[in-house]
């Protein structure tokens, strides 16, 4: 028939992530500026600044790759979004192991980027991402100095931010399947 001898327009991608990528594409660079504003403002120049900035740097680098490809109407697929992410998170973990570990307040970017993870990924993929970030944000709790203190009931702190991420995680899955069903 004539419609099945026709080709697929060049504007219909159907593969395409481009709304949810272009949400969180669009927080990271404000996070991203709070993240240098923070590394940056009344701190020491020291190697965890420099540290600090070059996890910062080449997150940003990535994310300007994604901005490009939404900007030039490049196709964007699920492989970008999960290795933006990915980095994302490597990022704030990485940073909160070089500098003061648990004291570090820098563990509150973990949220809006879970939040993002678990609204573009299937729920198993969002719940192993973050079983693998409670497993490092604890043992990093346990052992960077310095650590938490028991003497201070921090265990009760870290208790709260692994139940925030759990909530944050389960949100994002949950307003998914909502919306896919």
């Amino acid at each position: 028939t004539p419609i099945q001898q026709q080709a697929v327009p060049a504007f219909a991608i159907f593969d395409d992530d481009r709304p949810t990528v272009t949400i969180t594409v669009l927080i990271r660079w404000l996070l991203l500026f709070a993240w240098l504003a923070m590394t940056n403002y009344q701190q020491e120049h020291d190697s965890d600044w420099v540290a600090f900035n070059l996890l910062g740097a080449a997150l940003g680098v990535a994310n300007a790759h994604l901005t490009w490809r939404i900007v030039t109407r490049c196709p964007i697929a699920w492989h970008h979004a999960l290795v933006l992410s990915l980095l994302e998170l490597v990022v704030i973990t990485a940073g909160l192991y070089t500098l003061n570990g648990f004291q570090n307040r820098f563990y509150v970017f973990y949220y809006p980027a879970m939040l993002g993870f678990s609204l573009m990924f299937p729920r198993w993929v969002s719940f192993g991402m973050l079983a693998a970030v409670i497993f490092l944000y604890v043992v990093m709790a346990l052992t960077v100095s310095p650590t938490l203190s028991v003497a201070a009931y921090q265990e009760k702190v870290l208790f709260v931010r692994v139940i925030t991420m759990v909530g944050i995680v389960a949100a994002g899955t949950m307003l998914m399947g909502w919306e896919r069903a």
